[in-house]
């Protein structure tokens, strides 16, 4: 969970300015949303031995990664402070890694939990009764599932759903 956190912290900055960002993102998207998105370049990152030549040919900036790895090396440390086991996520049996990453985010950020309309575009978030959308550059957008956590609620003309993750109903017992 650690580094989609510092992940998440980087992901405004995460492209190359000018780069196929959608052609990119796609190499590394999955169904449960933005996080274990996220999460994939991330270990791609380190599984290239935190490569700038792999940064470059997937248009990611090499100073967004290193920030990143950086905020999770610190928040490990922070973790073992603690005394915290960093990989104690709650061994659920037939819960695989993604759906434990992605239950502890939604428990993480329960106030920015949304459901989807019957319009299937926009998301009633529980806490406040207020009407989002996901954000256009959510490996999500144009997609409905039912339940979805975001990191971020940004409010400009219209209100966006940020780093999306879907939830599943199950998880809201």
């Amino acid at each position: 969970v650690a580094g989609v956190i510092a992940m998440m912290e980087v992901s405004q900055s995460l492209f190359t300015a000018g780069s196929n960002r959608r052609a990119a993102w796609d190499m590394f998207s999955v169904g449960e949303g933005d996080s274990i998105t996220l999460l994939n370049v991330y270990r791609g990152y380190l599984d290239s031995n935190r490569s700038s030549s792999w940064c470059k040919r997937y248009d990611f900036n090499a100073a967004a990664l290193i920030r990143a790895r950086n905020v999770c090396k610190q928040l490990l440390r922070r973790l073992g402070a603690f005394s915290v086991d960093p990989n104690a996520l709650a061994l659920d049996a037939g819960l695989s890694m993604a759906d434990r990453v992605c239950r502890a985010i939604a428990s993480g950020l329960f106030a920015n939990l949304a459901f989807v309309q019957p319009d299937g575009k926009t998301y009633r978030l529980i806490s406040s009764d207020m009407l989002a959308t996901i954000h256009p550059q959510s490996v999500l957008a144009g997609r409905s599932p039912r339940w979805v956590v975001a990191a971020d609620v940004v409010k400009t003309n219209r209100i966006l759903l940020r780093n999306v993750t879907v939830v599943q109903p199950e998880w809201l017992a």
